[in-house]
């Protein structure tokens, strides 16, 4: 249920052979965090993360080819992370809320397999001018369901690099203008799910690179459920939530 990592640079914890399932809360700093083919690493809906917080060791989620890792509705505190997705690879990450908080800067993801962030990446609040860099390599894919934007008044810097691959834009999807950006003679396409209004400017384009943009695309395969929250208060005046 719980992983509470006391020391500053902790214990690798390496998942294979089936399902590890966390459902409360997880706090832990420095290491990695091996998922090896065939096994899947979940955090469940309305579970806490917190990662590479303090002045620690970077925290290294590496997926296996064949591997898994699932955030289901996790509220995720970053610092300090790297997550390495190579082809092959699944992400599925849906964020209740997002923030880097901490005293590194060293957040890297490298998506190389497949991406499906469900809300997008929505920074919401960071400190120390924290800065997550998001890089997609030829081959992969990234899936977003909700905006890409960050929180600048919170000194947050956001830097959505495409080298390559393919970029999904579903649901409420919306990227702020200057947080991505194609590299230098890379070749990217953009698929446009019907509802979808996408401002292709938003996007850094150099004379050298390419950018497809397919409209009126269908949804991406495998998409979850969309759940929605509402406050409901029972007879003594608490709250809770429901889906």
């Amino acid at each position: 249920r719980q992983w509470k990592q006391q020391k500053w640079n902790g214990q690798p914890l390496t998942v294979r052979n089936g399902t590890l399932v966390f459902t409360e809360s997880v706090a832990v700093h420095g290491g990695r965090i091996d998922v090896e083919p065939g096994a899947t690493l979940r955090f469940a809906r309305g579970s806490y993360l917190g990662t590479g917080l303090g002045d620690a060791g970077t925290r290294i989620f590496k997926i296996a080819p064949g591997a898994r890792l699932e955030m289901d509705g996790v509220r995720w505190n970053m610092d300090h992370t790297r997550v390495v997705l190579p082809k092959g690879a699944d992400w599925l990450a849906d964020f209740s809320s997002f923030s880097l908080a901490g005293a590194m800067k060293d957040n890297r993801w490298e998506i190389g397999g497949k991406a499906m962030l469900v809300r997008g990446i929505n920074v919401k609040e960071g400190d120390w001018g924290n800065r997550l860099s998001v890089h997609l390599k030829p081959g992969g894919e990234l899936l977003l369901g909700g905006p890409v934007s960050t929180n600048t008044a919170k000194r947050c810097s956001l830097d959505v690099i495409l080298e390559g691959g393919v970029v999904s834009l579903f649901w409420s999807a919306a990227i702020d203008p200057g947080l991505v950006r194609v590299a230098p003679g890379a070749s990217v396409e953009i698929r446009v799910s019907r509802g979808v209004e996408f401002d292709e400017s938003s996007i850094s384009v150099p004379a050298d690179a390419k950018l497809k943009v397919v409209r009126n695309a269908p949804l991406p395969a495998g998409l979850p459920a969309r759940y929605t929250f509402d406050v409901k208060y029972d007879r003594t005046g608490r709250s809770y939530w429901i889906s």
